[in-house]
């Protein structure tokens, strides 16, 4: 219903965990994307404490930003192009909602942390140890054809804040399980974000995911999907024509 599109380069060291002297292929590719922009740099750190204590980071110019996910606040406001060292998966989520975001370069501490962000943004490993993650999709093709309609459906912009949107995604799920479909809330995650919707924002449907799969009894209201709904999604998985 209404789009929301999530454009930006996306980089990471391969190698877990990246201790300061292997920080600085993310810098040097950080510097080549300001150049191309015509911007300056965020470099984000854990605390204040990172910026005083690691060499690297206490020498930064002057020219360029010193951000904690603390000082970053709930809506991020950095330069378009971030340096994010040793990220959490939240920290991930906060700046790839970041306005005006052109690329970033993360100094994983661990794989686990940057894994979906990784996969779901198809981030390049500055090493080049890894390939670049193929588009994420959905195992099974009914779920993603759901999942393709309750993005056309739902305003991006806001994901699933409004609770007609919540309504969509949490029968969705129900009809999905009725039908004996095979959902896994981690592609749902990767896909969502591959496809529109924000990192928070994927991380949510994940959850609703997750939450319908086990009993949860969400409040949700009666659906307002087609009754023949799943008929459709087997059509449109199938590549025929839309019932």
């Amino acid at each position: 219903m209404f789009e929301r599109t999530i454009m930006y380069e996306a980089a990471y060291v391969g190698q877990f965990p990246t201790f300061e002297e292997d920080m600085m292929p993310a810098f040097a590719w950080a510097a080549e994307r300001a150049a191309e922009v015509g911007c300056g740099i965020t470099v984000v750190a854990p605390t204040k404490r990172h910026f005083r204590d690691i060499g690297l980071l206490s020498a930064l110019p002057a020219s360029m930003g010193r951000e904690t996910p603390q000082t970053l606040g709930r809506f991020a406001r950095t330069q378009p192009v971030v340096v994010s060292c040793w990220p959490s998966a939240k920290d991930l989520e906060l700046l790839d909602g970041a306005a005006g975001l052109k690329a970033l370069a993360v100094v994983p501490w661990n794989e686990e942390a940057i894994d979906t962000w990784r996969q779901a943004r198809r981030a390049i490993d500055l090493l080049g140890r890894q390939p670049t993650p193929a588009l994420p999709t959905i195992t099974d093709p009914v779920v993603e054809a759901a999942m393709t309609s309750l993005t056309h459906a739902v305003n991006l912009s806001t994901g699933l804040k409004h609770p007609r949107d919540r309504s969509a995604a949490i029968h969705a799920f129900r009809i999905l399980k009725r039908n004996r479909h095979q959902v896994d809330p981690a592609e749902i995650r990767s896909w969502a974000m591959s496809h529109g919707w924000g990192a928070d924002d994927a991380r949510e449907l994940g959850e609703y995911a997750e939450g319908v799969l086990s009993g949860k009894a969400y409040k949700a209201g009666p659906s307002t999907w087609n009754p023949r709904i799943i008929s459709i999604w087997r059509q449109d998985a199938a590549g025929g024509p839309s019932l």
